[in-house]
Order: structure tokens, then C-alpha cells, then sequence
């Protein structure tokens, strides 16, 4: 797990100025502000990114550069002030950004926390056989298995388990 970028504080203002937190829904959304960018409407009242690996993403472009942004991070730092280094969802669903759901831990905790450390060998093995010999998608097995796809997409190539 590499150390997230610092954020400049052009960025932190561009977040302010163009994001407002929805605490009902953990969603970010529009502010008054509505454009197109890349093609991607930004009209005032929507929800703010896209689903990128179970992470709600937030992209800028400033600059003729593109920055991705976790939301649960921007949500983090328009109601604290401050930019976390590690947040984790604790229902471990990557993309419920309710403040309630989110909360500071070390790299250590993190690790400790994530979905593929749930699953069992024995678990990991009924995947693999269960995706060879049907047509079940891998997220079809994540809601099965109450875990990330990305949790089964390790188990299937067998980055985490023997």
C-alpha cells in the first residue's frame, strides 16, 4: 500500500469550492457550478464520480493534467480540515462514504481489516471451483461471499491464497 498524494491547497480549494457533502447518503455532489468536462456533465445536485474498484473516484482536470481523487478522502477532509492518510470503511463496503462509516486507522489496522483476510483456504478454494464451472460473475461471488470483487478477483488468480 504506497502513501497518498499531498494535496496542494489549489486542490483542497477547488474541493470546497466545487463539492458539497450529502450526510444522509455519504455522497458528494455539485456545487452551483455546472459544466462538461471530457464529456462528463457536472450539473449542480449530482452525485460527484464514478465506481472505480469498489472507490467512488472523483477526477479534476487542471492544468492539462488529470487528478483522481477517493471520495471517501475529500469527505473526510471537507468535514474535518484534514487529509487522511488511511481511512477505512468500517461496514467494508468501499463505496458508503457516510462519515459514520469512515474512520482514521494505521496501515497496520487497514491490513489487519480487509476483506480477502475473511475468507478462509478452504472458502478461497469453493470460489475458484464455483467460477471454473458456472457462469456466476465475480461480483455475483462478492455478494455470496460478503466481500470486495476485487477480494475475488486475488482469491481467483491466486494472489492471496495458495
Amino acid at each position: 500500500m504506497t502513501k497518498a498524494r499531498e494535496w496542494t491547497e489549489e486542490e483542497k480549494q477547488w474541493m470546497t469550492d466545487n463539492l458539497s457533502y450529502v450526510p444522509e447518503t455519504g455522497d458528494l455532489v455539485w456545487k452551483e457550478v455546472a459544466s462538461s468536462v471530457n464529456n462528463v456533465i457536472r450539473a449542480t445536485g449530482t452525485v460527484a464520480g464514478s465506481l472505480n474498484n469498489g472507490y467512488m473516484m472523483i477526477q479534476n482536470y487542471s492544468n492539462g493534467k488529470q487528478y483522481n481523487y477517493r471520495a471517501h478522502r475529500i469527505v473526510w477532509f471537507i468535514n474535518y480540515g484534514e487529509v487522511p492518510d488511511i481511512l477505512d470503511h468500517i461496514n467494508g463496503n468501499r463505496a458508503d462514504n457516510r462519515l459514520e462509516n469512515l474512520e482514521l486507522v494505521t496501515k497496520a489496522e487497514n491490513i489487519r481489516k480487509r476483506s480477502y483476510n475473511k475468507l478462509s483456504l478452504k472458502k478461497c478454494r469453493c470460489i475458484r471451483q464455483q467460477y471454473k464451472d458456472t457462469k456466476i460473475t465475480q461480483q455475483q461471488l462478492a455478494t455470496e461471499y460478503n466481500c470486495d470483487q476485487s477480494t475475488i478477483n486475488y482469491c481467483i488468480k491466486g494472489k492471496t491464497w495458495s
